[in-house]
């Protein structure tokens, strides 16, 4: 690596500088810009040790982040792909159409090592490795030999995993490092390829967004942060909801969205169970504020149904309900359910039972010194282990091993 293109850089006066400098490129094709994960943390970290880090990735909304370049991956885009932008339901197409741009940018640039977010992007990144010799890192935000079951049809389920199962195989093997979500993320890769680094870096937030109130309102706040829709429990949270107001004064604070598919059903059933009063939601807030309202909460509720994706990675949600001192409310049999029950910061329940999440949303109301305690426990966990100053940590270490490899 040429240490001259590295001139212009300056780290930040407050964190240890790195022996070693790389021009790092994120390829994203379903990740965006202000992704939480992506940029504002995993490439904020890196530029701060000095690194020259870019982002490649779609804009959604409007941020800048002084210390990393951002590059809209749509407006390299040709006209063509104008029309599959406007429409949702074309976003797996839209996410292949951005292959040949992110090729096409890579190979302009030349960055000494490349991060790929997704599946495509790590395939992609192989590719770029056997023709132009530019190592990569994956990062594994999911179980993708199991969501890409999810999307075929019954018949070729089996096969789509063999061929996920060979192909993540090969990006393992030839990747500088995989860092995963979960503990049994880091088994799988570890299982594929004993050779390559495997680093679990948990999507915990940055602390001082998050907070953690002690003082509660007299009418408990129940929050359900992120997309909701039929996996992530809808119909069985709104169930559990009906069950509960018989018991509880509360307010069910939607933090998200709400997915398409499910919106009319969704309202219908709020009507039919007479929820409208108990329900607010803000729709998506700046993510500097998002913690604020959220930490006004007593219950996080984790709800997705059993599909093995979901139980095999950890939500974003977790980790946030945990440092703003919310008591969670997950599956049984899911990685959630480790944490939780390592950490002693939440209740996990049969979430396909809208009975049992009623009987954990009671049982924590009736229980308030009990909720405090778990409550305080999840706190701890972010502050001491988890947060994301700790996952900064091993971020600078293990770039900065891949960083004199590079060299030498």
């Amino acid at each position: 690596m040429n240490s001259q293109k590295y001139q212009n850089v300056k780290p930040d006066p407050y964190v240890t500088f790195v022996e070693e400098l790389m021009r790092i490129l994120f390829l994203c094709s379903s990740h965006s810009l202000d992704d939480a994960r992506v940029t504002r943390k995993q490439a904020v970290s890196l530029s701060k040790n000095g690194h020259e880090v870019t982002v490649c990735a779609e804009k959604r909304n409007e941020y800048e982040e002084k210390s990393v370049i951002l590059v809209d991956i749509d407006k390299l885009h040709t006209n063509a792909n104008k029309s599959i932008r406007k429409n949702e339901n074309y976003r797996r197409l839209l996410r292949l159409c951005r292959i040949p741009v992110l090729y096409k940018y890579t190979k302009q640039t030349k960055p000494d090592l490349i991060v790929a977010h997704e599946f495509e992007t790590a395939i992609l990144a192989y590719v770029l490795r056997k023709l132009f010799n530019i190592s990569y890192v994956f990062d594994s935000h999911e179980c993708y030999n199991e969501s890409i079951k999810e999307i075929v049809p019954i018949p070729f389920k089996a096969l789509a995993e063999k061929i996920a199962v060979f192909c993540l195989k090969i990006i393992a093997r030839n990747a500088e490092a995989v860092t995963v979500v979960s503990q049994a993320a880091e088994i799988f890769y570890k299982k594929l390829s004993p050779q390559t680094p495997v680093e679990v870096l948990h999507n915990s937030p940055i602390l001082e967004y998050f907070p953690y109130i002690e003082e509660e309102t007299s009418t408990l706040i129940i929050v359900h942060e992120g997309s909701l829709g039929y996996e992530r429990g809808i119909m069985q949270i709104l169930k559990a909801l009906s069950l509960v107001s018989k018991k509880v004064d509360f307010k069910f604070l939607i933090l998200g969205s709400i997915s398409k598919d499910v919106k009319q059903t969704f309202y219908e059933e709020v009507d039919r169970l007479n929820l409208k009063s108990s329900i607010e939601a803000p729709g998506n807030l700046p993510w500097t504020e998002f913690g604020k309202v959220e930490a006004t909460g007593q219950i996080g509720l984790i709800c997705s149904q059993p599909i093995p994706n979901h139980m095999l990675s950890l939500s974003n949600k977790l980790y946030t309900y945990m440092a703003c001192g919310l008591a969670v409310i997950g599956m049984k049999g899911s990685e959630t359910e480790k944490i939780l029950n390592h950490y002693h910061c939440g209740i996990v329940v049969d979430t396909t039972k809208p009975e049992e999440i009623a009987k954990a949303i009671v049982y924590l109301t009736e229980h308030p010194e009990e909720r405090k305690r778990i409550a305080r426990n999840g706190r701890k966990a972010i502050e001491e282990e988890l947060g994301w100053h700790h996952m900064e940590e091993k971020v600078k270490v293990l770039y900065s091993e891949i960083a004199k490899k590079l060299k030498n």
